[in-house]
């Protein structure tokens, strides 16, 4: 009988080791951490906040020229065209920047910053501040040189706003402002007397960027690029 209960005392002693050993050797996994949902990038987030009808004309591509633009061009907007820029009037409203009449008094290193961004896309942006006018270089009723109408040609726009303002709604502004001059782009040209027409396709690629001076208060820009390529397809 003694036997019997010592036999007991040790087969349990032998399960309750391996159950021991069971639990140091097994890990409790936590909750999974969900992954992060991929970026789409802020050209899908403008054309997103597209009016319908302008969305349906243009093709919204990311581009890594554009991307590089950016980071080029962001070299020159130095912590005084930052607070600048912030002191005047950039507080919420997407600005646009453009040579001779910008919001910002005597920022050079803005407009700086657009010029070099526009030669590093290739870009043939018109001399102004309206954005209707820049638009206007893609337009081949305007632009009335053969050579031109018959080829693919982009534009660069820059625009800024304060840092603290969220992507989503710095991107709906971007949207807002785009939408009624893509809703006016052509999407064909018939050349006067022959019986041509020319196809336009258009790419809109748009990056940003933020800079923040942490050594004053705190003040920050966000600077964002659009190009607007037209492609010229078969008629």
């Amino acid at each position: 009988m003694k036997l019997k209960k010592i036999a007991s005392l040790l087969l349990a002693g032998v399960m309750a080791a391996s159950m021991l050993a069971g639990c140091q050797n097994t890990s409790v996994n936590p909750d999974p951490t969900p992954n992060p949902a991929p970026s789409t990038g802020y050209s899908d987030m403008v054309g997103k906040n597209l009016a319908p009808d302008a969305a349906s004309k243009v093709d919204m591509v990311d581009s890594t020229d554009l991307d590089d633009a950016l980071k080029s061009a962001m070299s020159y907007v130095a912590g005084s065209s930052i607070a600048s820029a912030y002191n005047w009037n950039l507080i919420s409203t997407l600005k646009c920047v453009n040579w001779g009449t910008n919001f910002v008094s005597n920022d050079e290193m803005l407009e700086a910053a657009l010029a070099d961004m526009i030669d590093s896309m290739d870009a043939e942006n018109a001399v102004s501040a309206a954005i209707n006018t820049t638009f206007d270089v893609l337009d081949p009723y305007v632009n009335t040189d053969a050579e031109r109408r018959d080829d693919d040609r982009n534009i660069t726009l820059m625009y800024v706003i304060d840092g603290k303002v969220g992507y989503d709604s710095v991107m709906k502004q971007v949207a807002s402002q785009l939408s009624h001059e893509i809703l006016a782009l052509k999407t064909d040209y018939r050349v006067a007397g022959t019986n041509t027409v020319l196809d336009y396709n258009y790419d809109v690629s748009v990056s940003a960027d933020t800079i923040t001076l942490d050594a004053d208060h705190g003040k920050s820009v966000t600077v964002v690029a659009v190009n607007v390529a037209r492609i010229l397809g078969e008629g």
